[in-house]
């Protein structure tokens, strides 16, 4: 058995043999892949089919719009992208730059080292087009989210699922699932 087990382990010859400061760069790199791709999972709203995209950007401007709403109460200076007002007539462009500016930058790099990330980056195409289109035909927030239910009409059925608008469902066991399919 030790004659099987000393054939299978490879010569100390062939072994890499790293520095402390070498394995202290590895985790590094790794730590930083880890950190990047967490830091897409929470930007990634923009990579999702539409009905998903869409919903989860009628509630984080919400919330946005809601610190703003409280900061204005406050007597301070609202927060860029806080404003409620102004933000209710532009969402398509805010859209576009934080696709642009934030969210396209990384998934491309992302997939350099994921291949997979090219799913969402082919999503997040689309979702371009889409915003391009309401911002070309001045589409008001109202209309955009017209089709969502409010989350208070919203139930799940019996096995979980629930509608998230456009005749998809999402089961609770599939939230992440659904972008990796393509929808």
């Amino acid at each position: 058995m030790c004659e099987e087990r000393a054939k299978r382990q490879a010569p100390a010859a062939l072994v890499e043999k790293k520095t402390p400061a070498q394995k202290q760069e590895a985790l590094n790199r790794k730590l930083f892949l880890l950190k990047m791709t967490l830091h897409a999972a929470d930007i990634s709203n923009p990579c999702k089919p539409e009905p998903t995209m869409l919903r989860w950007t009628k509630l984080l401007l919400e919330e946005h719009w809601k610190q703003g709403d409280r900061e204005r109460e406050l007597c301070m200076d609202v927060s860029p992208l806080c404003d409620r007002e102004t933000g209710r007539q532009t969402v398509p462009g805010g859209q576009i730059g934080f696709m642009d500016y934030i969210v396209e930058p990384l998934f491309t790099q992302l997939t350099r080292f994921m291949p997979e990330a090219e799913t969402a980056t082919n999503q997040l195409k689309q979702n371009r087009l889409f915003w391009k289109d309401k911002e070309s035909r001045k589409t008001g927030y109202e209309e955009i989210f017209a089709r969502l239910r409010d989350d208070a009409e919203e139930k799940p059925d019996e096995t979980g699922g629930r509608e998230v608008g456009g005749g998809e469902r999402l089961l609770p066991s599939e939230p992440f699932a659904m972008a990796a399919k393509g929808g």
